[in-house]
This record gives C-alpha cells, sequence and structure tokens, in this order.
C-alpha cells in the first residue's frame, strides 16, 4: 500500500535535482505495450537496478478517450509499476520525473507522480499525464523519459534511489 502525497509537497517536487543517463545499449521491453504503437526500452544502469531500494517497470498508457488512440490536443496518461524491493518502508517522496524534447507535446505540473511513501515489498501503480498540442503532426513519434526520483533525498544520505531511466514512446494518431 502507498501513502499519496499532498498537491503542495507535489510542488516541491520541481526543484528536486535529478541526473539522467543516456544508454547507448538500450534494451527493448515488448511486454509493456497496451497498444502496437507503444514501446518501451530500459535505460538504466543494469548494477543499479539489481542491487535498487525501488525499481519502476513496466510502461503503459491510455488516451483520454479510451479509444486507443493518442491524437492530437488529447491528454495520455502514461503508468508505471513502482517496487520496493526491500522488507523496509521507503518514506522518502519516490517518484518519477517525466521529461520530453518532443515539439508539440507539454507535460504539466509537477512533472511527473510522487507517493508519500511506498511500504516494503509493495508494489504499484503510478501514474502521470502528458498531453499532445493541438497543432503536433499525427504520425509524430514522442519519446518520454522517466526517471526514478526521491524528493530531496541529496539533503537525506541514504535515500537516493540511483539513476534509473526508463525510455517509453508513443506515436500521436496511434
Amino acid at each position: 500500500m502507498t501513502l499519496p502525497m499532498l498537491p503542495t509537497l507535489l510542488f516541491l517536487a520541481c526543484a528536486a535535482p535529478i541526473r539522467l543517463q543516456a544508454d547507448p545499449d538500450v534494451l527493448s521491453d515488448p511486454g509493456s505495450a497496451d497498444t502496437a504503437a507503444d514501446t518501451a526500452d530500459t535505460a538504466a544502469d543494469t548494477a543499479d537496478t539489481e542491487d535498487a531500494w525501488i525499481v519502476i517497470s513496466d510502461p503503459r498508457s491510455e488516451d483520454a478517450d479510451g479509444d486507443g488512440r493518442w491524437e492530437a490536443g488529447e491528454a495520455l496518461t502514461i503508468t508505471v509499476t513502482m517496487e520496493n524491493t526491500r522488507a523496509e518502508d521507503y518514506m522518502h517522496y519516490p517518484g518519477v520525473l517525466v521529461t520530453t524534447e518532443t515539439p508539440g507535446v507539454e507535460i504539466p505540473m509537477p512533472g511527473g507522480g510522487w507517493f508519500y511513501g511506498i511500504f516494503g515489498l509493495d508494489r504499484e501503480a503510478l501514474s502521470m499525464q502528458v498531453i499532445a498540442g493541438a497543432g503536433i503532426e499525427e504520425g509524430t513519434e514522442a519519446e518520454f523519459r522517466l526517471a526514478l526520483n526521491a524528493i530531496n533525498c541529496e539533503s537525506m544520505p541514504g535515500t537516493c534511489l540511483g539513476d534509473q531511466v526508463l525510455i517509453y514512446r508513443r506515436t500521436i494518431g496511434r
């Protein structure tokens, strides 16, 4: 079971620094797609994820009207699975920061999703929203970086979660 975070605390997440890493050896995750247009790649240091306290996986999405096509002007909800791999509770605001460099795709504040905490050995779905701008062309592939994050972990030694990043792609009009 997770404890959702208060909206006022979500605002603090915008200032939380994270390090994103690019990995040229991106691994495909064919089991993550809920439509043929979805793709997910894992771009994480595997040594970090093997010993990780919190792991994110299984990115998937659903368009706002539920017809399976993400269209210009429509919101898309991206959901990942967040898992606490230890018996110890993690109560340091774990979350996922979502970014994109795809022109015409907007990421509303706070730019991701966070929990207050996640109990030991628990697994929960965490969702965040992105929006395809009204003028974006059909067929444009949007790429999202979903980075595991904990708010203000730099000020609390031992609570930072590493550099796990998932790359998620979804095509406009599909």
